[in-house]
């Protein structure tokens, strides 16, 4: 097994895919995580316009890299005489792996692919450093490419992390665009209980740094979760923050994000004349979970921008 006879089989699997009388052949889509989302990003490099859309999670471009430094799945070889045999601990890797890898030159390989692009990456994967995603974004073309950096996530995704993700992939895939992603810093927590209803008040500060708007969260937001047996929890955040808007201007957005069913339905009202689109935007968001408090991403329709 090698990175490229992965390729040429996932490209054996897109032709019999799209051979099927149920499948929609033109909107082809193709996910993969870790060395999958290497692979995918490669084959779809190779589809031209039969892949509609490309997604990468924690992408390990490091390979080529890790072929240079004799480091490939985590084992420890000399690169100028590589074994018959990578021993990598969990697994093993045959020299032909280490061969195929240290001549790839996967950015270049890479932008060869000219559809809409996703790559989410934790920024705490022991594997693959983020800045190989960062490369990755800078190298297709300017807006082809969104890249989510998720704080407090390895190579891989829990439970909770996978639904969050799963949430930026849909907006990915309905072709909105996150607009603001507040960095929510919890400062202190109130709770009380009046008969069966359970009632958290979450007060937190922070930041937002987007092409749209810079600041920070004026004084402090609360965040009020309601829970009775038997029912949804209810829950409702507002905060306001001050800063700049897309043209440098001084500007207040009063943000209200309250759960509608399973999707966070947030509205915007500001004084900028600049981000006014906003208070008409359908909006959702999705709540990233970290140390300290979570991300929240806002997403809008790409066509209501003015």
């Amino acid at each position: 097994m090698t990175v490229t006879t992965e390729v040429e089989d996932l490209l054996a699997v897109k032709d019999f895919v799209t051979a099927r009388p149920f499948v929609d052949a033109d909107h082809l889509i193709l996910v993969g995580a870790s060395q999958g989302g290497f692979v995918s990003g490669l084959a779809a490099a190779k589809c031209g316009n039969a892949v509609k859309k490309l997604i990468m999670i924690d992408p390990v471009l490091c390979i080529p890299d890790h072929a240079k430094r004799g480091c490939l799945g985590g084992g420890h070889y000399d690169p100028e005489n590589v074994p018959e045999i990578i021993d990598c601990g969990v697994t093993k890797l045959g020299k032909a792996m280490h061969e195929d890898a240290e001549v790839m030159e996967p950015y270049l390989e890479l932008s060869a692919y000219q559809g809409p692009v996703l790559i989410l990456q934790g920024l705490a994967d022991e594997i693959v450093n983020y800045s190989y995603a960062v490369r990755a974004k800078e190298n297709y073309r300017a807006g082809q490419c969104c890249l989510q950096l998720i704080r407090d996530v390895g190579h891989g995704l829990d439970k909770g992390q996978f639904e969050s993700a799963f949430a930026s992939i849909w907006q990915f895939l309905k072709e909105r665009k996150e607009i603001l992603t507040i960095r929510v810093i919890v400062t202190h927590c109130e709770e009380s209980t009046e008969g069966e209803i359970h009632k958290a008040s979450i007060y937190f500060t922070g930041y937002c740094d987007t092409e749209y708007f810079q600041g920070t969260v004026f004084l402090e937001g609360c965040d009020v979760r309601e829970q009775c047996p038997g029912a949804e929890e209810k829950v409702r955040a507002e905060y306001m923050l001050t800063g700049l808007d897309s043209l440098g201007k001084k500007c207040s957005l009063h943000i209200v994000n309250q759960r509608d069913g399973k999707d966070f339905k947030p509205t915007v009202e500001t004084d900028s004349l600049a981000l006014k689109w906003m208070e008409q935007a359908d909006l959702t968001a999705v709540l990233e979970y970290g140390k300290g408090g979570p991300t929240v991403r806002i997403f809008a329709d790409k066509r209501v921008e003015s």
